[in-house]
């Protein structure tokens, strides 16, 4: 495997160059069993994030030439205080200030037969990536969440941090269509990873096309009028007047799934046309609707100079048969927790999905996000 300045910046969020003081101090003598810097100023990184992404203690010894067995071996066997003699780890070592997950703790010794290189690292602090494992049928919680927000437009299933046979479905159809497997696993590895990192750079989102137009609320309303309903409809999420605090994140992850499908089936790909709109807007339009109050999307696709309205009608009602069929989308809002379609009668030449129709606990605010950057969170 080859990684490439690009790859590491996006897997990371710190630029390359910063990351030499860390893996430096921490991982130079282990160098040779798979981390492999280029060049003084560190551009390219070869092999070496199979260590930390794939974990330590994964590594086939029979794959490795016997002087990178050797020196693996001897920092498996060696303790944290002669490891870190070995390396001269600096007492302060610089660590990346973008957040990863932790996995090293002070008994990885004893759980992954690594010795002092697992300790070693684990001191260094606790926002390191170490060895984040497989995730796949079976497992629970907020990383199972993610996945399945993320998934959102690949079939998609309820946000309830539950790998099942639906998540499962998820990320055996994101394997198929986007990575090309013949025979998907629905686990998520770390090509998997990988792969969910091209798709959002390939996909991006401009959040400043996404915000509202009012010119008052700052792009993502003011958070006013929660658990207020219009018409005395309590419980109804089509008439909560709420002004949600940004975007949900499946209905953002579903128009990404939405562009690449497009492209996939020879349609253009489409463009936002409308993000969100707080009741600011709302009385400038004279729109009573709470859709677009963080989970609502409408897009479109470019016209030609020959087309008319019908073409473009017939577009879009073509284009809403893929996102039944690829992202599980239904016309209109009957059943429950499930992403929604408005019909060609309502919308006949744009596209409008939204999230409305899922329970409160699929809408809470954590699920809203303002920046590419909260989205892109895995």
């Amino acid at each position: 495997m080859s990684i490439d300045k690009k790859s590491i910046e996006s897997k990371i969020g710190q630029d390359v160059k910063s990351l030499i003081p860390w893996i430096g101090p921490v991982l130079t003598n282990i160098a040779k069993t798979g981390l492999a810097i280029g060049g003084e100023s560190g551009e390219k990184i070869e092999d070496g994030l199979t260590l930390i992404i794939d974990g330590l203690a994964k590594i086939d010894l029979s794959e490795l030439s016997p002087d990178k067995q050797k020196e693996l071996e001897i920092a498996k066997s060696e303790t944290k205080d002669e490891f870190k003699e070995r390396i001269s780890i600096k007492a302060e070592p610089v660590i990346p200030t973008t957040r990863v997950e932790a996995r090293a703790t002070n008994d990885s010794r004893e759980d992954t037969g690594l010795g002092g290189v697992a300790e070693a690292i684990a001191e260094t602090g606790p926002e390191i990536l170490v060895a984040p494992e497989e995730t796949k049928r079976g497992d629970r919680g907020d990383r199972v969440v993610e996945l399945q927000i993320r998934l959102a437009g690949f079939r998609g299933t309820v946000w309830d941090g539950i790998y099942g046979p639906g998540t499962e479905l998820q990320v055996m159809t994101f394997q198929r269509d986007y990575m090309g497997i013949e025979n998907p696993t629905g686990i998520v590895d770390a090509d998997t990873i990988q792969a969910f990192e091209r798709f959002a750079e390939e996909f991006s989102i401009d959040f400043e096309k996404i915000k509202c137009l009012c010119g008052q609320c700052g792009g993502f309303g003011q958070n006013r009028f929660k658990g207020e309903y219009q018409d005395g409809k309590k419980g109804i999420e089509a008439y909560h007047k709420y002004e949600y605090p940004g975007i949900h994140k499946a209905i953002l992850q579903a128009f990404r799934a939405a562009q690449f499908y497009a492209v996939k089936f020879g349609f253009d790909r489409p463009y936002l046309t409308s993000g969100y709109r707080c009741w600011i807007q709302n009385e400038k339009k004279n729109r009573e609707s709470t859709n677009h109050m963080g989970k609502a999307l409408d897009i479109d696709f470019p016209s030609k100079e020959s087309e008319d309205k019908r073409d473009d009608c017939k577009r879009c009602d073509n284009f809403r048969g893929v996102l039944v069929e690829k992202s599980n989308f239904q016309i209109g809002w009957s059943a429950n927790n499930k992403k929604a379609l408005e019909p060609s009668n309502i919308a006949p030449t744009w596209i409008h999905m939204d999230v409305r129709n899922f329970s409160p606990s699929y809408l809470e605010d954590k699920y809203f996000v303002k920046r590419i950057e909260e989205l892109d969170r895995f």
